[in-house]
């Protein structure tokens, strides 16, 4: 299994003056927390996923994917707690979209692999319940039958009985 977990936040500094800024300090929050977020959802993926070999191997590559998004956020983060614009924008290059065009493709690919395989999972679990509901109708319709030739056999059996109580009755007074 292939886990996200961030264990090297740029944590900023209180004495910093840049993270002194409510907004900046709110722009931290939201942006640790949308990340803590997306790594648990990450990891659920993970978790669902385990009974098929292909979305794991998708989701492997994925992890190196989104692992590169994460790194090239938290670099946009430090270049913004240290208040240095001019080292942001000289980051933004290629190699940093290409990761995160990387990375969208693959969860692309991840979500219509998802789509088709449950599609295909609906498909067979509509198959059982129409085979189930066949079945029951079947041992509905068997139930019935037996149940008439209890009523037959122990309707006879009582007609027996009858007659046979007549003629004890009859040879006795």
């Amino acid at each position: 299994m292939h886990k996200l977990s961030r264990t090297n936040w740029p944590m900023p500094s209180v004495a910093n003056t840049a993270m002194r800024s409510p907004e900046r300090r709110i722009c931290w929050i939201e942006y640790k927390n949308d990340t803590n977020a997306e790594m648990q959802e990450f990891n659920n993926l993970t978790e669902l996923t385990k009974d098929n070999p292909a979305q794991q191997q998708r989701l492997k590559d994925l992890s190196a994917c989104h692992e590169a998004v994460f790194d090239n956020d938290s670099k946009v983060m430090g270049f913004m707690q240290n208040k240095d614009p001019s080292r942001m924008q000289m980051d933004d290059t290629v190699e940093s979209q290409d990761e995160t065009e990387t990375a969208v493709n693959d969860l692309e690919k991840f979500t219509d692999e998802e789509k088709k395989l449950l599609v295909k999972r609906d498909a067979a679990e509509q198959k059982d319940y129409h085979h189930a509901a066949h079945l029951l109708i079947g041992a509905s319709i068997l139930v019935a039958v037996l149940l008439v030739i209890a009523n037959y056999v122990a309707s006879r059996e009582m007609e027996r009985r009858r007659k046979a109580e007549a003629k004890q009755r009859g040879l006795i007074g």
